[in-house]
């Protein structure tokens, strides 16, 4: 094993290299804190916390400037948030410099704490939108969304296990409960991650379009609902910050509509002062894939194998996912998101979560397919070291 201990005397002897000093950490970060760190056995995972940081912001830009429309992006600002606050953390610790200490403790304690809470939060955001959306809109399952996860954030803890004695994981229920908070974490950080990167998509410095495609989203009759107008102002907003571009009206017509979405969309465009020459109707689509695809073929630039700027614009609960779909259609554009109310906004973004995890489902069922072979095979194995007497219910492995 001499080779082993020369590699842990070569170790030692890089990491007491002189770069790896707090006076060479206080050269690197120099520039960003006007304060000296002393020497520190802290300095080497300042250095390498700092270097993660350094990356996961670099990342996160590269990506969020080439392409947002993604899930990691999410993720990617999480964790580079967590960095920085941690750093700045640990830095102020090891340097005593107050001030840096409460810019931690607001960039990460604070919403540690904050997040103890968010599952109140939460079932009372869900009970209240859930409630009032049935209330003013009646009752569906589709509608029933919101309320049902907020039912389930009361009832749920109750079917926590308890202490089972003389068995391993708590007995057979409390190895089924803990299965299922594992799949219900997962789902979680999918979640958590969709919802952050939905609102990065919301936000747009200046963009240009050469084409605004509005999605339907149904007709009173031969009416635009008031859903349906607000994104046609949002829509006309963007064609009025770009001279010289089309309005692209996309829905095709319902069982119940009297005429297609896209020529009463236009029809209420051309009623905001917006030319006809200014607008294309596309009138065929009856999703949103076909929204998009369908668009796109009417643009002239696409047959002749270029790339327009196109913005879509749609109500904000539901762009992200029209952004995701459109990534995986392989069309370029950024989007837009109308506003609409609170209670209506929190049922329709769960759908919209919902079929999300529809979209990706291959890549889920395969996931959890292989964690559940796992963590079957992990189970039966404490349960079989239980059963031959070589660990106790309450012993490490």
């Amino acid at each position: 094993m001499g080779w082993v201990q020369a590699g842990i005397e070569l170790g030692e002897e890089f990491l007491n290299l002189p770069i790896f000093s707090g006076h060479a950490l206080h050269l690197f970060l120099g520039p960003f804190m006007p304060f000296q760190l002393p020497d520190s056995s802290l300095s080497i995972p300042l250095v390498v916390l700092y270097a993660l940081t350094v990356f996961s912001l670099v990342l996160f830009i590269c990506l969020y400037l080439r392409e947002r429309r993604s899930v990691f992006v999410g993720w990617l600002l999480i964790a580079t948030v967590g960095l920085l606050g941690t750093s700045l953390g640990v830095t102020a610790i090891v340097a005593e410099n107050q001030i840096l200490l409460v810019l931690a403790f607001l960039i990460v304690i604070v919403p540690a704490i904050l997040s103890i809470f968010t599952p109140l939060g939460l079932t009372g955001l869900f009970l209240y939108s859930g409630v009032r959306l049935i209330v003013r809109e009646g009752f569906s399952l589709t509608n029933s969304l919101a309320l049902a996860a907020g039912v389930a954030l009361i009832v749920g803890p109750f079917f926590a296990p308890g202490p089972a004695e003389n068995t391993p994981l708590g007995g057979v229920w409390g190895t089924i409960y803990f299965y299922f908070s594992l799949v219900l974490t997962y789902f979680t950080i999918y979640a958590v991650g969709f919802t952050v990167s939905a609102v990065l998509n919301l936000v747009n410095f200046r963009q240009q379009a050469d084409y605004v495609v509005v999605l339907g989203s149904g007709l009173m009759g031969d009416q635009v609902t008031p859903l349906l107008a607000g994104r046609i102002d949002r829509g006309i907003e963007i064609y009025r910050k770009n001279p010289g571009s089309k309005l692209i009206m996309s829905g095709g017509q319902g069982a119940d509509e009297e005429v297609p979405e896209g020529v009463a969309m236009t029809r209420y465009a051309v009623s905001r002062g917006i030319p006809e020459a200014d607008i294309i109707v596309e009138d065929r689509a009856v999703n949103t894939r076909e929204n998009l695809l369908f668009s796109y073929a009417l643009m002239p630039e696409v047959a002749e194998g270029k790339t327009p700027k196109v913005a879509v614009v749609t109500t904000s609960y539901h762009l992200f996912r029209a952004l995701l779909l459109a990534r995986s259609l392989g069309l370029e554009c950024w989007g837009a998101g109308a506003r609409t109310k609170l209670y209506f906004a929190v049922n329709a973004f769960i759908r919209e979560f919902i079929g999300y995890l529809s979209i990706t489902r291959r890549r889920h069922i395969i996931t959890l397919s292989l964690c559940t072979v796992l963590y079957i095979a992990v189970a039966l194995f404490v349960w079989w070291m239980h059963s031959a007497g070589l660990v106790g219910p309450g012993e490490p492995m």
